[in-house]
């Protein structure tokens, strides 16, 4: 194996475990459920005879807009 890939392998295995260390060690909100607010099936909508739900998880506390992230499962 060449040093420029067993640098690169050296990299990617600090990064990799300092990524586990860090999920490990820092629980978020939503984890433990905090001043979050779960809302789950709601419908937005219908395909053919299939209503189509979604959860939403929002601050308890606080106005205005608050970041938004959107998973898709992709799978049919």
């Amino acid at each position: 194996m060449s040093n420029k890939k067993k640098v690169v392998l050296s990299v990617l295995l600090v990064f990799f475990t300092l990524l586990v260390f860090s999920y490990i060690t820092h629980k978020t909100n939503l984890a433990e459920g905090n001043d979050v607010i779960v809302e789950k099936d709601i419908i937005y909508g219908k395909g053919g005879d299939v209503e189509l739900k979604l959860d939403l998880a929002r601050p308890a506390k606080g106005r205005g807009c608050f970041p938004t992230l959107l998973f898709i499962n992709g799978s049919g």
